[in-house]
C-alpha cells in the first residue's frame, strides 16, 4: 500500500510454481510504480517448497485453493482493505502473471471476469494434465530411446548447479543482432565438449550473452552463499566477456537500488581457444557505473549471474564447471 506516489490503481500479482511463499519482488515493483500490490501464497504454504506438490496429495481444497480460490479471495480483500484504507475504492484494477501466475490470469477472467479491468497472462501454466505428464515423455526422449540421447550427469552439471538454477538468453534487442542460443529452448543444442556455447554480433546497445538465475528465472529468490568464498568456472573463446553477479541490491525488483541494474562485476579481456578456469571471491566483485546505492557484495542475497560481451561488441565464448568456491 503505497503512502506516496499511489495512482490510484490496484495490481494483483501472479506467482509461480506450486507457490507455497510469497513474490516479494512482484510487491516490490508494483509498489514502486504506484500501484497498491497484493500477492498471495496460493493456500499451499507450508505444503509447499515451490517446486514440489508431493505436500498438496490428499488435501483436495488446497488444490482448490491453487487453481483458482486463493486468488479471488486475495482480490476481493485487497478490494475491500484500498477502501479502507485510502477512504476510495482504486480507480482501475489490473492483474498480471506468467506461468503459474498465468493460470492464474486465465481462472480470473473465465470464473470472475468483473475482478479486474485488464489482465496479463504471460505464458500461461494451463492445461494442467499435459504440462505435467509431457516430464514422462521427456524422461523417455533421454533415456528410453537411442543411446546418443541421453544426457549424462557431466553435461547437466553445465546446466545446473547447485543450488540448482535456470539459464536464460539475453540481449539488447538491435534489430539486427544475432545470437545462439537465440532462445531459452535452445540451450540443450549449445552443449558442446561439456560447456554451453555462446555467440552473437550486431548488438548495438549493451550487446547479449546468457545468464542464470539460480533459483529459476520465474522466482526471484536471493540465495544464501555466505558459506561459500566466490564463484568459480571454465571458460573459453575469442575476445572479451563481462561477468555481472546480481544481488538483490543491484536488481530494480527489490525496490532497494533506483535507476540501476549495474551488477558486481568483472572484465575477462583475452579469452582463450583452451579453456581456463576463472575464480572471484566475493571481495573481487564490485559494482560500477550509474544507479544508487552502491553497497558491498552481501553473499546472501545473490540472484544470478549474468555472462555477456563487454558492451556492443561481437562475442563468441563457451562456459562450463560453474560452481561455488567452498
Amino acid at each position: 500500500m503505497p503512502t506516496q506516489g499511489y495512482n490510484g490503481r490496484y495490481l494483483g500479482t501472479g506467482n509461480g510454481g506450486y507457490a507455497g511463499g510469497f513474490f516479494q519482488s512482484e510487491l516490490a515493483a508494483g509498489i514502486n510504480n504506484g500501484f497498491a500490490t497484493a500477492n498471495t501464497d496460493m493456500g499451499t504454504s507450508p505444503y509447499s517448497d515451490g517446486i514440489s506438490a508431493d505436500g498438496l496429495v490428499g488435501h483436495p481444497e488446497k488444490w482448490k485453493d491453487f487453481g483458482w480460490r486463493s486468488t479471488h479471495l486475495m482480490t476481493l480483500f485487497s478490494k475491500a482493505l484500498i477502501q479502507a484504507f485510502y477512504g476510495n475504492a482504486a480507480n482501475h484494477s489490473y492483474f498480471a502473471g506468467c506461468s503459474t501466475g498465468g493460470q492464474q490470469s486465465l481462472m480470473e477472467a473465465q470464473r470472475f471476469p468483473t475482478d479486474y479491468d485488464g489482465i496479463l497472462a504471460g505464458a500461461p501454466a494451463f492445461n494442467r494434465t499435459h504440462i505435467h505428464t509431457v516430464t514422462i515423455s521427456q524422461y523417455k526422449a533421454t533415456h528410453a530411446r537411442l543411446p546418443a540421447s541421453y544426457i549424462p550427469p557431466t553435461k547437466l552439471d553445465v546446466v545446473n548447479i547447485d543450488p540448482p538454477g535456470t539459464w536464460f538468453y539475453m540481449n539488447d534487442k538491435s534489430p539486427k543482432g544475432e545470437m545462439e542460443p537465440a532462445t531459452n529452448g535452445d540451450f540443450q543444442t549449445a552443449l558442446a565438449n561439456g560447456m554451453i556455447h555462446t555467440h552473437g554480433k550486431m548488438y548495438t546497445d549493451w550487446g547479449g550473452g546468457i545468464g542464470l538465475n539460480f533459483v529459476g528465472d520465474q522466482m526471484l529468490k536471493p540465495v544464501d552463499a555466505s558459506s561459500f568464498k566466490g564463484i568459480r568456472f571454465k571458460a573459453s573463446g575469442s575476445g572479451s566477456m563481462h561477468v555481472g553477479l546480481a544481488t538483490v541490491v543491484t536488481m530494480p525488483e527489490f525496490g532497494v537500488c533506483t535507476k540501476c541494474y549495474d551488477h558486481y562485476a568483472v572484465d575477462i579481456n583475452g579469452l582463450t581457444s583452451e579453456p581456463k578456469v576463472y575464480e572471484y571471491t566475493w571481495e573481487k566483485l564490485h559494482q560500477s557505473g550509474w544507479g544508487s546505492p552502491k553497497a558491498k557484495l552481501d553473499p546472501k542475497t545473490i540472484i544470478g549471474l549474468n555472462l555477456t560481451s563487454k558492451g556492443a561488441t561481437p562475442w563468441d565464448f563457451s562456459i562450463g564447471d560453474l560452481e561455488w568456491i567452498k
